[in-house]
């Protein structure tokens, strides 16, 4: 008769392990052999593979709004022991694991897909997304005439016409972002007095570089 008595050693995770197997013989008196012992080292260090990460996207946002959902397909990975966990760190996913899927805002995102295994090899990969603002601003450029205040005398040399003055006539904005603007021509003098009026173009800039004009 032959006798085997296992045992499991040094386990650090499931694939991970130190097995002890002994083996001794016996006859028909019960003497025995001495025991013959094999250890088998497993040892899972192989990390898994991800197979389908997303290439880096670049999509314009809707004139409207300042986001765009966007669809990604779930991302698939591959171990050699089988037990992978698919996990992303994107803030605007509608899930946390294998599917990126979202809504994402203007500008760009970064986000990190991490497959790991039983015993805690990894792979990862990352993806940009971007959002482009490809909308103008919003200028309600009505026909106006603006009267500077009072005349300009002598003794003043020149009359500024800011962005700020015109905005108590007209109201600009960006849906997502800050904008900037100027005037040209912005400095009146003494030869500029009087009709007929003067013809300027205020110039509206969000922060992409989309532009608005408004003539006034």
């Amino acid at each position: 008769n032959i006798t085997v008595n296992t045992f499991i050693s040094n386990m650090g995770c499931k694939n991970k392990y130190t097995k002890t197997v002994t083996y001794r013989a016996f006859d028909g008196c019960e003497n025995a052999s001495p025991p013959f012992v094999v250890k088998i080292v497993v040892n899972d260090n192989k990390k898994p593979t991800l197979l389908n990460c997303p290439k880096d996207t670049i999509v314009n946002s809707p004139l409207d709004s300042c986001n765009k959902f966007i669809v990604f397909p779930p991302v698939t990975a591959t171990d050699n022991c089988g037990e992978i966990s698919i996990t992303n760190d994107s803030p605007f996913s509608l899930q946390k694991g294998a599917n990126i899927t979202g809504v994402y805002p203007v500008g760009t995102t970064k986000v990190k897909i991490l497959a790991v295994d039983a015993c805690n090899n990894r792979d990862s990969c990352f993806v940009n997304i971007t959002v482009k603002d490809v909308a103008p601003p919003i200028a309600d450029c009505a026909d106006i005439t603006i009267c500077l205040l009072g005349s300009i005398q002598k003794k003043d040399s020149l009359f500024i016409l800011t962005p700020k003055i015109i905005q108590n006539n007209w109201n600009f904005f960006d849906l997502c972002s800050p904008v900037t603007a100027t005037v040209n021509p912005d400095t009146f003098t003494c030869k500029t007095v009087g009709p007929p009026p003067k013809q300027f173009v205020l110039t509206i800039k969000d922060a992409s570089g989309n532009t608005t004009f408004c003539n006034g």
